[in-house]
């Protein structure tokens, strides 16, 4: 079994500068991507702005962070400082966690058992994944999150780029030190790009396996996979490589406790609700805080295998959603189950065709739907009440 929620959305906003790339000169541009766009009878190249999925996947850790360290949820030194190398490093983890790095190094503990010690100490790393470079073996693990790019919305494609003239204003402190060439200027000028779209991004989630261990192969010596408590449990395949048996254990096996996995559900669906409503994306929101709005979207709850929504590229990408997981349904019958979610704000997505769906014209009541739903689920297949 398996549940998922897969979200798009359309964001109308103004103003913003949230993903900046390398400086050209004084000019800091807006990061750009190329799309394909149909155009009548050919297709069309456009050059457009557009802010990374690693963007969108950092801010949405650091709230998750947030959100994490208020409920008491456990989140590794690292992550609590906004710096999500991911137990990446291992001399810092020598350094900042030994005991850790005692579980991490030690040559008598299992892959799985390595891969869950990290997943007790760090909810972020369990929903976000990470990859450990420890002297012998590599400890990796799949992110539970995947995040789109966000781009202009290409229905009806428009978009704003302009370079917009800054200047840092020190005239005092200029006249004093003079314009010699070989030291800072108190006083500069510079550009920042910003950019204005209805961008659209899409985010899919696998609910059922945050707290679930991914490594289940590893191998093990004959003795030891025969006394091992682990073997009781594993499914051996009964080949050997020297004298190394490969065991494949049960993953579910090696799992957080059904009540955290839930919590830790909730944090990720929660922190999502957050980024959404909020823009916290990115970076300039001291000068460039973005004119961010919400106004359409769209989420799929599914079990037990994915479906992902449309993109909010088009006007009837709801409809278009909706149609795709009744034809999935008529496709794999009863042992698939689905509900849609959508949240409409008339007046600023003005057009969207959302078909006989019905919608929230509250997007925190969107969320709350959402999540009602897939913990529901979720509780059902972990065997909780």
């Amino acid at each position: 079994m398996g549940v998922y929620a897969s979200f798009s959305f359309r964001i109308l906003t103004n103003a913003e500068a949230l993903n900046a790339v390398e400086p050209l000169g004084n000019i800091i541009r807006h990061r750009r991507a190329t799309i394909i766009v149909p155009k009548n009878d050919r297709h069309e190249v456009f050059t457009v702005p557009a802010v990374s999925g690693e963007a969108i996947r950092h801010g949405y850790q650091l709230i998750m962070v947030k959100l994490a360290k208020a409920r008491g949820i456990n989140v590794c030194k690292l992550c609590e400082l906004g710096e999500f190398v991911k137990h990446g490093v291992p001399v810092l983890i020598e350094n900042l966690e030994k005991d850790l790095h005692e579980v991490l190094s030690s040559k008598d503990t299992s892959l799985p058992d390595k891969e869950l010690k990290v997943l007790e100490t760090c909810a972020i790393e369990d929903v976000g994944g990470f990859l450990i470079p420890m002297e012998d073996i590599q400890i990796k693990r799949t992110s539970r999150i995947e995040v789109s790019y966000m781009l202009p919305a290409i229905d009806d494609l428009k978009f704003g780029l302009d370079t917009q003239f800054h200047v840092r204003s020190a005239s005092q402190s200029q006249q004093a030190i003079g314009r010699s060439r070989d030291q800072a200027q108190p006083q500069s000028i510079y550009y920042v790009e910003s950019a204005s779209a209805v961008y659209t991004f899409t985010v899919n989630i696998n609910l059922s396996e945050i707290g679930v261990v991914s490594n289940c192969l590893y191998s093990t010596t004959s003795e030891d996979s025969e006394s091992s408590p682990d073997s009781k449990k594993a499914e051996k395949s009964g080949k050997k490589s020297g004298n190394k048996r490969i065991e494949i254990i049960d993953c579910k096996s090696k799992s957080l406790a059904t009540d955290e996995r839930v919590r830790r559900a909730e944090l990720t669906i929660d922190a999502l609700a957050e980024l959404v409503k909020n823009g916290l994306i990115g970076g300039h929101h001291s000068s460039y805080s973005p004119h961010w709005q919400p106004i359409s979207g769209v989420a799929l709850v599914t079990r037990p295998i994915q479906t992902v929504v449309y993109p909010g590229h088009v006007r009837n990408y709801v409809q278009k959603t909706a149609n795709l997981a009744k034809g999935n349904k008529e496709l794999l019958g009863d042992m698939y189950n689905y509900e849609i979610f959508t949240y409409w704000d008339k007046k600023l997505d003005p057009g969207l065709d959302v078909g006989d769906v019905k919608y929230a014209e509250d997007i925190t009541q969107f969320f709350k739907d959402v999540k009602s739903k897939a913990l529901e689920w979720l509780k059902e297949e972990l065997g909780m009440k």
